[in-house]
């Protein structure tokens, strides 16, 4: 049913598909090696006060295809090759959660139509050099690719009667926040210890930003978003 109560324990041996809108999935849920959870074309997926993590191994993580929407509200995700990846089209909006250990928290590729990601309370840990469940690395806590993103402090999920307010925090990750022809509105976030040797052309970065079209907003000085950014414990800082 379409109701956002408490469910039992879930197993996910292979593939997870949420193909019915609007559907909000409150679980703890526990991902066999590979295996990984679609949201097909066109659908919202609502995911609040959830654990999403491995039985023993790396998962693949959860992919939005086509225009999909995933609420992840008060969440974690831990131990996935790409936490959330966003196809054509696709849009995230992140608040109050945590995603660990990683080797990508958030990851939009090369897409031809324009993906969205917000993100506001949210912590990014990378693990750190070799921190990852099958001894590997973080790359980047944020890989954006013809993307909009916004950090702010402050998220007004829909159905959640208070206001989710908070500077988000990335830390232990191989870059902060990368982002091809990508328009990035970073206004409310900690990036710290971030560091080199995954071989990318952004190691290392705080923040890494280039491509055509791209635009980078670091900071804002007044209104609901004042926050301040600050990049520590990494080779480049932008």
């Amino acid at each position: 049913n379409n109701s956002c109560a408490q469910l039992p324990q879930i197993v996910v041996d292979d593939e997870l598909i949420i193909d019915l809108d609007n559907y909000c999935l409150n679980a703890d849920i526990r991902f066999n090696p590979g295996a990984v959870m679609t949201v097909n074309p066109g659908i919202t997926l609502n995911i609040p006060e959830s654990r999403l993590y491995p039985c023993d191994e790396m998962w693949t993580g959860i992919v939005l295809e086509a225009d999909a929407k995933i609420n992840f509200i008060n969440s974690s995700l831990e131990d996935a090759y790409n936490g959330i990846r966003l196809k054509n089209g696709s849009q995230a909006n992140i608040a109050g959660s945590k995603f660990l250990r990683n080797r990508i928290a958030i990851h939009a590729s090369q897409n031809s139509h324009l993906t969205y990601v917000g993100v506001t309370n949210t912590m990014i840990d990378g693990g750190g050099p070799g921190g990852l469940l099958n001894g590997g690395s973080s790359k980047a806590a944020i890989l954006l690719n013809n993307s909009l993103l916004n950090m702010y402090s402050l998220h007004v999920p829909q159905g959640i009667p208070n206001p989710i307010i908070g500077t988000s925090q990335i830390e232990n990750c191989g870059a902060g926040i990368v982002a091809y022809r990508t328009v990035a509105n970073v206004h409310d976030a900690n990036i710290n210890q971030i560091f080199t040797g995954s071989g990318e052309e952004y190691e290392g970065h705080g923040i890494y930003a280039e491509g055509a079209g791209h635009f980078l907003s670091v900071g804002h000085t007044g209104g609901l978003y004042q926050a301040a950014v600050t990049i520590e414990n990494a080779e480049q800082g932008i």
